[in-house]
């Protein structure tokens, strides 16, 4: 995966952790619309400022909200819900060659077409885990916003808050969608590559472990 997608992709993490941020700190101090209009002198250096400060903030949401979706996974699939969703159960009753992580570390290793489909599904699977947490912080945080403001129950609160809650249970839904896809494509990428390895090594096609 290239330096820059990798760049783009924290920096889109960061850049929507920086909404929700910007709600909490302003439900404690209100923008003032003098002060805004000082930093219009600064623009360009606010605009470095701000990019440089969601790239860091990406690379800790990054990780936060890797140890969370692992965690909330974990959490339903011990519960009912793995027997409902079909891929969960079919997942469950499939025999993996190997741990996930120690595929995905062998599949690394190559550079042809495979391991770039995977590191772009993994990609998307961290954007959409990203946002998953991003929209909790943000359904709370406007909600702060609001109370503070005082203009809670109105109107725009409740709009606002429905939008984002729609779109936090479609995130969560696509994430766990992305990460079936992630893990089923690894298994049959590094269940082609035990094939290539012994076709290399004895000269004759052998089918993939199963």
């Amino acid at each position: 995966m290239s330096t820059t997608a990798i760049f783009a992709e924290i920096l889109i993490v960061g850049l929507e952790a920086s909404v929700w941020l910007l709600l909490l700190f302003f439900s404690f101090y209100p923008p003032d619309s003098a002060w805004l209009e000082r930093l219009k002198d600064w623009e360009y250096l606010v605009t470095v400022l701000v990019l440089a400060a969601a790239y860091a903030l990406g690379i800790l949401v990054d990780r936060v909200s890797d140890s969370v979706f692992t965690w909330l996974l974990d959490s339903l699939k011990k519960t009912r819900l793995k027997e409902w969703i079909p891929y969960w159960r079919d997942a469950q009753k499939e025999k993996k060659p190997e741990k996930l992580s120690i595929m995905r570390l062998r599949m690394m290793e190559r550079e042809d077409g495979r391991i770039k489909f995977l590191e772009y599904q993994r990609s998307r699977l961290r954007i959409a885990r990203a946002t998953v947490v991003n929209l909790f912080c943000l359904l709370l945080a406007s909600a702060l916003f609001f109370y503070r403001s005082s203009i809670l129950l109105t109107k725009d609160w409740l709009v606002l808050e429905f939008f984002v809650l729609v779109f936090l249970v479609v995130s969560v839904f696509a994430a766990i969608r992305i990460d079936h896809a992630y893990n089923k494509r690894l298994v049959e990428a590094y269940r082609m590559w035990l094939a290539d390895s012994k076709v290399t090594s004895s000269g004759q096609p052998v089918n993939p472990a199963r």
